[in-house]
């Protein structure tokens, strides 16, 4: 028996002098790694006991021992409560699919992350408690990035669940650039695709959204589809970038159940707790609570809209009295919306109000606006000619000018608006709600319709209300001109503009729609950096410094 004893040992010294000393099988400019596989040539990004620091970018691939290893992955907790990190670079890792589970959190000296297209996966925590980060770019892809939640401690059956994201939890996040979509994984997507057969019961939900902040920028790309339920409702920025884009984007509601009798599922309150948690009621039956109400940013000032949205569930239109599919945006700071330059139709939007809403920039494709209501600080509005519809405005208060376009071809809202001038480029009379303007309005505003048109409108069913009707040679419309080109030059603090007309007006507004200058020069100098609007003549375009 020695011998075979004494043989075993050798063997096995044999087999431990074959395995680093260390936790990890190779190191490359100061990252460690683990090898995953010899067959795919493929490793991954471990952790070092003595913590990395200083700027730690992660490549497609690295070279070791001759052979060249693709980075698939960084592993659960690599880079945990690595305070010393200066920068952090993922854009170069064109390999890596996967990031582990609190990868990165802890991570308070970052302040930049790019999840890269190859990323498929993101483990729970990643970048939990990365108290420095404020931009978050995640890039382009067809591919969904799914979020994978901590295991639930609850269940389908039970009356309680619990799923804990918390992905971008606690980070100060104040740029978030989403361009592709995002899922759920484990009992949260299970969760979401819950059926009917789980009806006739009452259940609380409480999970940690994946991202808590976002105090500035959210742009949305044109590659997302679809819109997380828990996106819209914890963060607040300052200026939403919905890109241009033709598919419509849908907004998801929390889970597709749909258990009901006679009238369609309703959306329901939800509550966030000091915490950060969400808790949503579902109530089965008749009522079937949801999750999402509609665009609800206190702090956003400037909304950039390029695509349609629309939304599977339903809400009550109290004055048409029936449900519908719509959606709302509301702040109280919002200055100016602008339409995406593509954009014709916006989609399934029920109404946007602001009180400090100063500017609307159109385009010159949009065929209708009936979504604006309290918009009481609007002191002109100039309709472009596609505009062949036009309602809402209920409650513009006093309004110097309103310019309508060439197409119009119904009108109503302003009833509770009062208006000096009312120019109108259409020859025909659009067809006029008879209460679209207050008695007020029809005796001491002045209606200015195109040459040899005043008769028509004199004859024309409630337009013939009106006790000032002037006919103008040119009824004061500048909307956008079909096929003008304006084209803006920026170079340094200087702006040229070519293709403007000897008598076009350019004026310049900052993003809180405020006029900066305005001038007929073809050449201007701004004084500091940032996002301008700038109009020439009836077109606008956005600038940025």
């Amino acid at each position: 028996m020695k011998p075979i004893v004494r043989k075993l040992w050798m063997v096995m010294a044999m087999f431990c002098l074959s395995i680093p000393a260390s936790a990890y099988d190779f190191e490359v400019d100061g990252i460690r790694y683990d090898i995953i596989s010899l067959d795919d040539m493929t490793c991954k990004v471990i952790a070092n006991t003595e913590k990395y620091a200083g700027v730690i970018s992660i490549p497609a691939s690295v070279v070791y021992n001759g052979r060249t290893f693709n980075i698939s992955s960084i592993g659960n907790k690599a880079f945990l409560n690595c305070n010393g990190i200066s920068e952090l670079h993922l854009e170069s890792a064109t390999n890596l699919s996967e990031i582990g589970f609190s990868a990165f959190e802890g991570c308070t000296t970052i302040n930049k992350v790019t999840i890269p297209s190859s990323c498929i996966r993101v483990g729970y925590n990643a970048f939990f408690g990365c108290t420095s980060l404020k931009t978050v770019i995640i890039q382009e892809s067809s591919i969904p990035l799914v979020l994978s939640p901590k295991d639930s401690n609850g269940s389908l059956e039970g009356t309680t669940l619990s799923y804990y994201f918390g992905h971008f939890a606690d980070c100060p996040i104040e740029q978030l650039e989403l361009h592709r979509d995002i899922e759920y994984g484990g009992w949260a997507a299970e969760f979401q695709g819950l059926d009917s057969h789980w009806g006739h019961r009452i259940m609380d939900v409480i999970y940690y959204p994946w991202i808590t902040s976002c105090t500035k920028d959210l742009t949305i790309g044109s590659m997302v589809t679809k819109i997380p339920y828990n996106l819209l409702l914890t963060m607040n920025p300052s200026k939403l970038i919905m890109e241009d884009g033709e598919s419509p984007l849908n907004i998801e509601p929390l889970t597709t159940h749909k258990y009901y009798s006679n009238e369609p599922d309703v959306y329901g309150e939800y509550s966030v707790s000091d915490e950060g948690y969400i808790r949503i009621k579902q109530e089965d039956g008749n009522e079937v609570y949801k999750f999402f109400w509609g665009f609800r940013f206190p702090s956003l000032e400037h909304v950039y809209w390029g695509r349609p949205i629309e939304t599977s569930e339903f809400v009550y239109n109290k004055i048409h009295k029936k449900y519908e599919r719509a959606i709302s945006l509301y702040s109280k700071s919002l200055r100016v919306f602008e339409y995406g330059k593509d954009l014709n139709d916006i989609g399934s939007v029920s109404s946007i109000s602001s009180d400090n809403l100063t500017n609307i920039i159109w385009n010159d494709r949009i065929e209708k606006c009936e979504i604006f209501e309290s918009t009481p600080n609007i002191s002109e509005l100039r309709f472009p000619n596609s505009l062949n519809k036009i309602s809402g405005f209920a409650s513009t208060g006093t309004l110097n000018n309103i310019y309508f376009g060439s197409e119009l071809t119904e009108l109503s809202g302003f009833s509770k608006s009062s208006v000096k001038d009312i120019y109108i480029k259409a020859t025909t009379p659009p067809t006029l709600n008879e209460y679209a303007f207050n008695d007020n309005v029809f005796i001491d505003s002045k209606l200015h319709v195109p040459s040899g048109c005043k008769s028509k409108y004199s004859k024309s069913n409630i337009w013939s209300r009106f006790w000032n009707i002037i006919e103008d040679e040119d009824s004061g419309i500048s909307a956008p001109e079909i096929g003008k080109k304006i084209d803006i030059i920026v170079d340094g603090y200087r702006l040229f503009i070519t293709g403007k007309g000897v008598s076009d007006t350019v004026s310049v507004y900052n993003v809180q729609g405020q006029l900066i200058l305005s001038t007929n020069d073809n050449e201007i100098d701004l004084e500091s950096k940032g996002i301008y609007i700038v109009r020439v003549g009836s077109i606008s375009k956005k600038v940025i410094l």
